[in-house]
């Protein structure tokens, strides 16, 4: 234990951590993880690589070729995106900067760390429309059984058949939704600025499912939000959160069966979606 006291590249990933980070640079707690994390992680891969235990390893082992071995054993092996390996090269070269300023001696494995060049991350094409097929795919994975499958299809259905917007969909009030001859929704945009949306007869019937689950013998003149959750005894409009992580859990099962479904989807991607009218 005495070694490791003694170590200087343990010292100054001490003080860095402990220190420089939250006390100096006031970085939040998750910041600071981060840090410890690459930190770590290219320690741990060091032992490893060197076969020797963590008090042996040096300034002199950490140089920058090893440290490159690290960045492309976790984009190769661990199979990190190059936004992950380009942040744990920034985290690196933050710590190695700190080392240097607290001690020019140190200056040198600074120099070979920023010799490593950042990778630039490929454009990724990304889909910004699904297809009547994906639609379908999609919609055929909420259990319309189950309470929660029949708020999923029913909003994922009134998404795709309005073409509306996600904050459209959560601030809905019961009372927006009209019914007669003519089904329709009151949508409120951007700048409150209100529109009407004819309703398709396979909405309606998914409307009229949900409220019988989620609004027994609620009026429609109520002004109650249409989509809810109820936190705390708390009734809430759904968030925007919660939209996404199912839409995303739904696209993910969606894709196995479905290529053209990405795994993972973005609620406005259904306003430039074709559908059925």
């Amino acid at each position: 234990m005495a070694r490791l006291k003694e170590n200087l590249l343990y010292m100054m990933i001490h003080d860095f951590l402990t220190d420089y980070l939250p006390k100096k640079r006031n970085c939040s707690t998750h910041t600071v993880k981060a840090y410890r994390t690459a930190l770590n992680q290219l320690l741990d891969f060091t032992k490893e690589q060197k076969r020797l235990r963590l008090v042996d390893i040096t300034f002199d082992i950490l140089d920058g070729g090893m440290a490159e071995k690290y960045l492309d054993f976790l984009e190769e092996t661990k199979k990190c995106s190059i936004k992950t390996r380009n942040y744990r090269l920034n985290c690196l070269r933050a710590f190695y900067s700190y080392a240097a300023m607290r001690d020019t001696s140190l200056v040198v494995y600074q120099s070979t760390l920023f010799q490593i060049p950042f990778k630039k991350t490929e454009k990724v094409e990304t889909v910004d429309y699904l297809s009547r097929g994906a639609i379908q795919s999609l919609l055929a994975q909420p259990d319309a059984n189950s309470k929660k499958g029949t708020r999923d299809l029913f909003l994922i259905t009134l998404m795709y058949d309005t073409a509306a917007r996600i904050q459209e969909i959560i601030d809905l009030k019961i009372c927006d939704v009209r019914l007669g001859d003519t089904p329709q929704v009151k949508l409120y945009g951007k700048g409150n600025k209100s529109r009407s949306v004819p309703l398709m007869k396979d909405t309606v019937s998914h409307y009229h499912k949900y409220m019988q689950v989620f609004h027994p013998g609620e009026p429609g003149h109520s002004r109650k939000p249409l989509f809810y959750t109820i936190r705390k005894n708390v009734c809430s409009p759904i968030s925007d959160d919660t939209v996404r992580a199912f839409m995303n859990g739904y696209a993910k099962t969606a894709h196995m069966a479905c290529p053209e479904v990405p795994e993972r989807i973005h609620p406005h991607i259904f306003r430039h979606s074709v559908n059925g009218r």
